[in-house]
């Protein structure tokens, strides 16, 4: 995808506007995130799928009681930050006026027609920049939230929930 902006500003520049199809640009900026994290939680599933299956365990039951809950959670995290990272990633196409075009909205197109009126109008770069930075952070509050609640290594206290330590702190002895 970088190599394409790359070919579009050299043959175009950047300072005009020009028609840019979007023909699978997001999707391959939003599934472009999947291949890294895929390796480890393959490597976390494969010896639970061994030793279930050791003991007699049936495909169903691997499957629910064993490889969904430990791979629900990783996938919701890189689902979550990969749609953060794909709203900067369009935003900033837009900016550079590589996404998607006029009268199509966008808030990084917002923010590079507001490059005239920095000084006289400030408004009109200071709300299309907070709604990426408000909504980039809300996505990824959510899905560290939701990382929070669905682990299930994590232990519950009455406190809230807090990982669970290999070495759990020695209960104290009252003085003798």
């Amino acid at each position: 995808m970088l190599k394409q902006v790359g070919a579009h500003l050299l043959a175009h520049g950047a300072g005009e506007r020009q028609p840019v199809r979007l023909n699978g640009h997001l999707v391959q900026a939003t599934h472009s995130g999947w291949s890294p994290p895929s390796l480890p939680i393959r490597s976390s599933v494969d010896p639970l799928d061994e030793a279930a299956r050791s003991l007699g365990a049936g495909d169903a039951r691997i499957i629910t009681r064993h490889i969904l809950p430990n791979v629900l959670t990783p996938v919701i995290v890189v689902g979550t930050f990969s749609l953060a990272n794909t709203i900067i990633v369009e935003s900033s196409l837009s900016f550079l006026g590589l996404g998607a075009q006029p009268p199509d909205p966008t808030w990084g197109g917002m923010l590079s027609d507001s490059r005239e009126y920095v000084t006289a109008a400030w408004w009109l770069w200071v709300f299309p920049g907070a709604a990426i930075l408000t909504t980039v952070l809300a996505i990824n509050v959510v899905g560290d939230w939701l990382r929070d609640i669905l682990d299930p290594r994590a232990v519950v206290t009455a406190e809230g929930s807090a990982p669970r330590s290999p070495n759990p702190p020695a209960a104290a002895t009252p003085a003798a």
